[in-house]
């Protein structure tokens, strides 16, 4: 894809600049909670409760902070259960299709 792309094409022209790639799964955060709607002085608020499980900010943070310190060119970052959708979907995209 466009990532993978841009990683070679950065490590063809400054291979002294090592690039990792991380995608997070469901993380703590306020992003929902402090975005604007069509009209920038309003909220979204506390609309509905979710309790989908999500790891917490700090320990995605040392993660992400652990894989760049490593030089890893891939990571992705969740709990066990969506990693497990994701690796699951990744080698056997037939089971993504139901």
């Amino acid at each position: 894809g466009f990532f993978e792309t841009l990683l070679l094409e950065l490590a063809a022209l400054y291979p002294n600049i090592k690039v990792t790639m991380i995608a997070p799964g469901p993380i703590e955060s306020d992003i929902v909670k402090n975005a604007l709607l069509d009209d920038a002085r309003k909220e979204v608020g506390d609309k509905e409760e979710d309790n989908t499980p999500k790891m917490p900010t700090a320990r995605c943070a040392h993660l992400m902070s652990v894989a760049i310190a490593n030089k890893l060119e891939e990571v992705w970052i969740s709990n066990h259960m969506p990693l497990l959708l994701v690796y699951l979907t990744q080698y056997f995209p037939s089971l993504g299709k139901w």
